[in-house]
């Protein structure tokens, strides 16, 4: 397995591995977005992809905005290493993503990755509910700091 930049061919897998949330219009238009990376993890035999995450790229975070792994403990843990080492390695802070308050499983792998719960924000989905703000920094600021960052609505 290996991680690659996300390639407009890739696109059609994408929507099959991720069945209940981006369409191609959609997850094209977001890629052709102002600072929008996409990253897969794909089998280097077939080259097709097993995991994708969608991310922005803003003064100081890599927030994460789409994710999904077939095997979240090797496709998963393959694109969440990958982040880490481009974070240690750019001149951004910290990496972000909101996770809805009933996903665990998400919550779970997050924290298990490093990430920290910073934020609970109750209409992160609008009408589906409250949602929690996982951070990972690379280095451990006060939570405090994080919470006050996020409830002021500076993301």
């Amino acid at each position: 397995m290996i991680t690659r930049h996300l390639l407009m061919r890739d696109v059609p897998h994408i929507v099959r591995l991720d069945a209940s949330g981006y369409d191609e219009e959609s997850l094209v238009k977001r890629l052709r977005g102002r600072h929008c990376v996409g990253r897969v993890t794909v089998d280097e035999h077939d080259n097709i992809p097993t995991a994708f995450v969608v991310y922005e790229l803003t003064g100081s975070s890599i927030e994460i905005v789409g994710i999904c792994a077939g095997n979240e403990e090797i496709d998963g843990r393959m694109l969440i290493d990958d982040m880490i080492s481009r974070l240690l390695t750019s001149s951004r802070e910290y990496i972000s993503i909101g996770l809805h308050e009933t996903n665990l499983d998400a919550q779970l792998f997050f924290k298990a990755s490093g990430f920290r719960a910073v934020a609970i924000e109750p209409d992160m989905f609008g009408d589906d509910g409250a949602g929690y703000q996982f951070v990972y920094a690379k280095s451990a600021p006060s939570s405090r700091g994080v919470v006050e960052f996020y409830a002021g609505g500076n993301r």
